[in-house]
């Protein structure tokens, strides 16, 4: 220091005249350096790629230079960074706008060509494609949307007769319980369930399928209602066929015949209300002329039983008449006869023939008699005694 004030007091200091050896060890510090007056050009040289940094010191201290691919990374407090091999990274293959990445093998992933999703829509294509689970149970597949349409396809690997082979659950999230399907608070309300039908023990790829539907009545568990049967049959384990339109049934059209139809389209049973009374004169007021029947309707056929048991004919005149039928007669224009075979308390002729005979369009029947080489003759009601039995059989046609 001292050579370096005689320079400066001597008034002669050429370039370069004073250098570090003229200043003592540590005698000029940070006070005496003007801000930014230390540039690159003034730094020591070092090696191209490393980097200054701090060691646990404080002092600086040079790191790298890596190796090319190589990154610096933080080794943590009390160390200096350092250059590294970069962690290992999954190379992407296969990708295309809105493809479905999946992971294929170790640091790999692609992009699947047959599973998209652009937003929106989940998309699944391709050829045949199946998942199983690890136990063999479940097997979802795919196929393309071609001619045949789409289809998703639920199953499973077993081969035993009755097996589950796949079934589709209907769930009402909001009853209470989720681990069983026949409680009366189960989740399932309703299943499609495909049960296997083979005849060996080992069915192999010859087995066929039962297609069953489960129904849960409220308060109750899931039971069998319908099922479709490999054999084509139809069977209903519970509850009733109801056609809900009329006009509609079972057609049976496939059957040879020459018939103007072969829709079954009425069933019906019920009873009803017959009465005696005359063309001209009804029974007197209070006079219990009348008697429940039963009928039973197929189709467009009425089958009709009834029995007057003591009727009272009082006040009767005219032609005698069955008023009640169940259905309006057909009105094709021929006539149903209603036979008496088996009546008490009723006077005709020897050798007579007497009937009820309907016409078209309407519900009664009038009695007419049949005498021999002569024509029908009305059946008149003074034939009746005042208290008479009655017992008959008959069939008659409706339009519908």
């Amino acid at each position: 220091m001292a050579n370096a004030l005689t320079k400066i007091k001597s008034g002669a200091i050429g370039a370069d005249a004073i250098d570090s050896s003229d200043f003592a060890a540590a005698s000029i510090d940070n006070e005496h350096l003007a801000d930014n007056a230390v540039g690159l050009a003034e730094m020591a040289s070092g090696t191209d790629g490393q980097i200054i940094t701090y060691d646990a010191s404080g002092d600086p201290v040079a790191v790298g230079p890596g190796t090319d691919g190589q990154v610096l990374t933080s080794t943590g407090a009390g160390s200096p960074p350092a250059f590294e091999d970069a962690a290992g990274g999954a190379a992407l293959t296969g990708s295309t706008n809105n493809t479905v990445v999946t992971v294929t093998g170790a640091n790999a992933i692609a992009g699947e060509a047959n599973l998209t999703f652009d937003g929106t829509d989940l998309g699944v294509g391709g050829t045949r494609k199946q998942t199983y689970s690890s136990s063999g149970g479940t097997v979802i597949t795919s196929y393309n949307a071609g001619a045949n349409g789409g289809a998703v396809e639920v199953g499973s690997t077993s081969n035993s007769n009755a097996a589950n082979a796949g079934s589709i659950f209907f769930i009402n999230d909001a009853n209470s319980d989720a681990t069983a399907i026949n409680s009366a608070g189960s989740k399932v309300l309703g299943m499609q369930r495909v049960e296997t039908v083979t005849s060996d023990s080992n069915a192999g790829d010859d087995s066929g399928g039962d297609i069953a539907f489960y129904t849960k009545a409220e308060a109750g568990g899931n039971a069998e209602t319908l099922r479709l049967k490999s054999n084509r049959d139809v069977s209903v384990a519970g509850g009733n066929i109801i056609i809900g339109t009329s006009g509609k049934g079972i057609d049976f059209s496939a059957t040879a015949g020459s018939g103007t139809s072969e829709l079954f389209d009425d069933y019906e049973e019920g009873t009803m209300t017959l009465g005696l009374t005359g063309t001209t004169g009804a029974p007197s007021a209070g006079v219990q002329n009348s008697a429940v029947g039963y009928y039973t309707k197929i189709g467009n056929s009425v089958h009709c039983t009834v029995y007057f048991n003591g009727v009272n004919m009082s006040g009767v005149t005219g032609t005698i008449e069955l008023t009640g039928l169940p259905f309006t007669v057909s009105s094709t224009g021929h006539h149903h006869v209603i036979p008496v075979e088996m009546v008490h308390s009723v006077n005709w002729s020897s050798g007579d023939k007497h009937a009820f005979y309907t016409t078209s369009n309407g519900t009664t029947a009038t009695g007419i008699k049949s005498i021999a080489n002569a024509a029908w003759q009305n059946w008149s009601s003074g034939d009746w005694a005042a208290s008479i039995t009655y017992y008959t059989d008959f069939y008659f046609r409706t339009d519908s």
